[in-house]
């Protein structure tokens, strides 16, 4: 276990599971014969050693506060407009034609 130790201290406390590995393979094999990944882990997991993790990537912007913001960025009106085209035309709203003759609609006097 000094050995990881000694291992992580020279390459600046910075070396993962994987690797602690390929360097405890690397440097002393010939001292203790190939080590298995999980051991390698295991063992710095008992000596409280984790290798550096990466950080969630920061956003590039910050966005702004709800007062500092304007209450309507497009300035759209919520009144009805003329629109040009009536929904309910006369023409079809109280008769219907029917071969030529013009009925009222049932409902409808």
């Amino acid at each position: 276990m000094v050995i990881i130790q000694d291992i992580y201290e020279a390459n600046y406390s910075c070396y993962g599971a994987r690797k602690m590995w390929k360097a405890i393979n690397r440097e002393h094999t010939g001292r203790f014969g190939p080590v298995a990944r999980c051991t390698s882990k295991r063992l710095m997991h008992r000596l409280g050693i984790d290798g550096v993790r990466t950080r969630r990537k920061q956003p590039t912007t910050a966005p702004a506060r709800a007062e500092e913001c304007p209450d309507d960025l497009v300035m759209k009106s919520t009144k009805p407009s003329a629109a040009p085209f009536s929904p309910d035309p006369p023409a079809l709203s109280k008769t219907t034609s029917c071969g030529g003759d013009s009925a009222v609609l049932p409902g409808e006097t």
